[in-house]
């Protein structure tokens, strides 16, 4: 798949000029690829609307829109704060929280670096 400045290909990301991204960077973009790729499912997840999730996020609906086709890559990654924002609204909350873990979002470790982990999934499960 073709992006603004680099390319996935199997697990790695090529940078245009040929080299291997950072293992961070890479796991960052794929962690943020994960999310748009399923946004639309997580969504649903909390019988959410485009428009109830834009306003619980602070943002427009077309905002909602442009990351659930992945359309983002033309003005550069998503933002660093939507996508932590992101993966607190689902995170915590069960339903949602379930799904990401068993897509296996929690093995990430730059995921795991915001304190979002399979251990906090389920402790929010139980409590919940």
């Amino acid at each position: 798949m073709a992006i603004h400045d680099y390319e996935i290909g199997n697990n790695d990301i090529i940078l245009n000029d040929g080299r291997l991204a950072s293992p961070e960077y890479a796991c960052y973009i794929n962690a943020m690829q994960e999310i748009c790729d399923n946004l639309k499912t997580l969504r649903k997840t909390l019988n959410l609307t485009q428009e109830k999730l834009a306003v619980l996020l602070g943002v427009s609906r077309q905002t909602i829109i442009k990351y659930e086709y992945c359309d983002f890559y033309e003005d550069g990654c998503m933002e660093e704060c939507f996508f932590i924002a992101l993966m607190a609204v689902f995170s915590l909350r069960p339903k949602s929280a379930l799904y990401l873990k068993s897509i296996g979002f929690y093995e990430n470790p730059v995921v795991n670096s915001y304190g979002f982990t399979g251990e906090l999934c389920d402790f929010i499960c139980k409590t919940i």
